[in-house]
């Protein structure tokens, strides 16, 4: 039985010998097969039309939205909560500090404001748009508080506070982002309508 084993191992050994290849010629081997997979994918990529079915379109602008209306809800009721500290820190902003009391008031208001445009299914889209541009807004600060301020005070609201800089523009541009993505699938959605 041992022997019989081992006549078939030698067997396999004869079966798969490995020939003496050069390197040009799996260089070679290796071009056609890349210059063939480029064609290949090109011909794939031409004929393919990624398409989202209306239902998931639907679907992600609705979780992206329910998404933005979180975050302003969040950062809303936190600046109100919190009014004297948001209002505190504002005004010790140079560029913006003499209309500290009312920017305290205007971006919660906003903030709410988008929200409630968001969640109606007429007007989410102006929601996402305005979410876009306050987002923007915002970033743009950031941006600016980093560039020229001699102190970063950060008045968000709640745990974003406690994001460093870079963090935080990492996080509304994703904000950002997600917006945008639910704008074009929304746009999407409206044109195979037509």
């Amino acid at each position: 039985m041992v022997i019989q084993r081992r006549k078939e191992a030698c067997d396999k050994e004869k079966r798969f010998t490995v020939l003496p290849v050069t390197h040009q010629q799996v260089t070679d081997v290796t071009h056609i097969l890349h210059h063939q997979n480029d064609k290949q994918m090109d011909t794939i990529l031409r004929n393919a039309k990624f398409q989202f079915s209306t239902r998931l379109k639907d679907r992600l602008v609705f979780l992206i939205s329910l998404v933005c209306i979180s975050l302003f809800v969040y950062t809303a009721y936190s600046k109100i909560i919190d009014h004297h500290r948001f209002f505190k820190g504002l005004s010790k902003v140079a560029v913006i500090g003499g209309s500290a009391l009312y920017i305290s008031w205007l971006v919660p208001a906003a903030e709410i404001s988008i929200s409630v445009l968001l969640s109606i299914p007429n007007t989410y889209r102006w929601g996402l748009y305005g979410f876009t541009c306050l987002m923007i807004l915002f970033t743009g600060y950031i941006l600016s508080i980093v560039l020229w301020a001699k102190r970063l005070p950060c008045h968000c609201g709640g745990v974003i506070e406690k994001l460093s800089w870079t963090q935080h523009i990492w996080f509304n541009l994703a904000f950002i982002a997600l917006a945008v993505f639910a704008l074009w699938l929304s746009k999407l959605k409206t044109s195979f309508k037509n």
